[in-house]
């Protein structure tokens, strides 16, 4: 699973793994294959871009039979039918594609990537535009198929707890380079901290003190960052460290203008801005 800033370089990563546009150096395969045999790999892999591939003045079950007849799949019939049925597709069959919904066209953008029972499957921010209930159903059948296919999944998404629920393995791509991988925990433990106490500064308290109140806190403290107003402290004892925060905050007049203060876990968002600097909207 790849985590990337907007523009980080990931689309370009994927593009070439699928032999889309080609490499400049460095060595890519794919399951032992090298990429620039397209042909020995296109059965191998799927994708679902963040584009939609389908055509919009066919119907879906139509558009379906068109991207499974691109392969040698076994029982066309009955896989293109385990997938409408998987993904809540079975009753919009018959209709236009262009007449779907945001998150029945994400849907129906997945399941023509996943016809031929890929090896490996590429989803580039397969739910978004997506409703909660559409999203729900995609994460839910992606990891059951990754399960009872055998599927490898190589997922680009912004929802880190997704991620964190989903992932065996995270990349954390910034300006085209792989800065962090892991486990989520392990990204967690080894980049975050075990504990976060967390800040939030009133809009109105003037640059100058919040300035002097973060250069204070970074005195003091290893790893602090501030962010959209939020200040983070990195820490493996933050109940400990509290009392501190608050001495400084009074001492330079900061309490009026801390609207809250809490302690809590660390999540891959935090390890993400300690190691990016931006935050995930950016």
């Amino acid at each position: 699973r790849i985590r990337p800033s907007n523009g980080a370089g990931k689309t370009t990563i994927i593009s070439i793994l699928l032999g889309i546009i080609k490499k400049t150096k460095g060595e890519f395969s794919i399951l032992g294959k090298q990429i620039d045999d397209f042909k020995a790999i296109r059965d191998l892999i799927g994708y679902a871009p963040q584009e939609l591939v389908f055509y919009d003045y066919l119907t879906v079950q139509e558009n379906a039979k068109l991207f499974a007849d691109c392969y040698d799949i076994k029982n066309k019939k009955d896989r293109i039918e385990e997938l409408f049925e998987l993904f809540q597709l079975t009753e919009l069959k018959k209709r236009r594609a262009g007449k779907l919904s945001g998150g029945q066209k994400r849907r129906l953008n997945l399941v023509l990537g996943m016809l031929h029972s890929p090896k490996i499957l590429f989803l580039d921010e397969p739910s978004a535009g997506m409703d909660p209930q559409s999203r729900n159903i995609l994460w839910e059948n992606v990891e059951r198929l990754s399960k009872e296919e055998g599927i490898t999944i190589i997922l680009t998404t912004h929802l880190m707890e997704v991620a964190d629920k989903l992932c065996d393995r995270i990349l954390i791509i910034d300006y085209g380079k792989i800065i962090a991988s892991g486990t989520p925990d392990e990204l967690k433990f080894t980049f975050g901290a075990e504990e976060v106490i967390e800040l939030l500064i009133a809009e109105n308290l003037e640059s100058k003190t919040s300035e002097s109140f973060i250069e204070k806190l970074r005195k003091d403290f290893s790893k602090v960052t501030f962010l959209e107003n939020t200040v983070k402290i990195f820490t493996k004892k933050g109940s400990t460290l509290i009392p501190e925060v608050v001495k400084i905050a009074v001492k330079l007049g900061m309490t009026d203008f801390i609207e809250n203060l809490q302690l809590r876990g660390s999540t891959l968002e935090d390890v993400f801005i300690g190691l990016t600097g931006k935050s995930l909207r950016e």
